[in-house]
């Protein structure tokens, strides 16, 4: 099962409602209560509001390290795994270095 992938539109949509909220006055674990995040999610978000306002809520996209991959490389790697050992030149359907064919 692929892994389930963070919808950042509706993460910040979140946050801004949270800052509706903190301009109204409500405490951090009221405000997670309300949007349905923890408490520490909505207390992170308070600090980031008092600092820099409405702005320092909006999403930064995806996190974490970028592809090294292009798109056409992935789809590649994927074709030759559906493929089959076999298919690309191995003895056996195991992904086995000592079962390769030497490369005429």
């Amino acid at each position: 099962m692929p892994a389930k992938r963070r919808d950042h539109k509706e993460m910040e949509r979140r946050r801004k409602r949270g800052a509706v909220l903190f301009e109204k006055g409500y405490p951090a674990a009221e405000v997670a209560r309300r949007v349905g995040v923890s408490r520490q999610a909505a207390t992170r978000w308070k600090g980031a509001w008092l600092e820099g306002g409405g702005s320092a809520l909006v999403s930064k996209g995806a996190a974490g390290r970028k592809p090294r991959l292009r798109k056409d490389q992935h789809r590649q790697i994927v074709d030759a795994l559906l493929e089959g050992p076999v298919a690309r030149g191995y003895r056996t359907n195991l992904w086995d270095s000592s079962a390769r064919r030497a490369v005429d």
